[in-house]
């Protein structure tokens, strides 16, 4: 489906315009598709993506650290370490050189869970990418998302 049929409109200023509202539109698209998926799980992609970073950092983190690694900066980090701290999916303890700082790591239940999750949500963006782009315009893609980002 065109940008311009899910928007309703025929008034795109440029081409400019026009990737930046498909961007937006694709990733928060991408984040429906997934959404079923985590929630079958009892989680948000914004705890899979905590996990995530949790588990590829050899060191504890602070809760500023998690913010800066998250794909969505605006996240509310505090409420999801403390959901994700409900369900025994992380640790948190205070740090001994500052008392106002909580470090959090993933927990063994955590790297469980993450283990058997990841699988899943590779083979659901796959399915989901897939469907439309060949492996060759997949990497175009991407390469030209990388240039804009430079």
């Amino acid at each position: 489906m065109k940008l311009e049929e899910v928007l309703m409109t025929q008034t795109i200023r440029d081409s400019f315009h026009k990737v930046c509202l498909n961007v937006i539109f694709s990733g928060i698209w991408i984040d429906q598709k997934m959404s079923p998926m985590f929630k079958s799980h009892g989680i948000t992609s914004a705890q899979y993506n905590v996990l995530r970073i949790l588990n590829g950092s050899n060191t504890p983190l602070t809760v500023a650290s998690i913010q800066q690694r998250m794909l969505y900066k605006a996240s509310n980090v505090t409420r999801i370490i403390d959901k994700l701290l409900d369900k025994g999916h992380i640790k948190k303890e205070m740090s001994k050189v500052d008392k106002r700082v909580a470090l959090v790591t993933i927990s063994a239940k955590g790297k469980e869970f993450l283990d058997m999750l990841t699988p899943k949500v590779l083979d659901q963006e796959h399915a989901i990418m897939s469907r439309n782009l060949s492996e060759e315009e997949a990497m175009l893609l991407s390469d030209l998302m990388d240039k804009m980002h430079d």
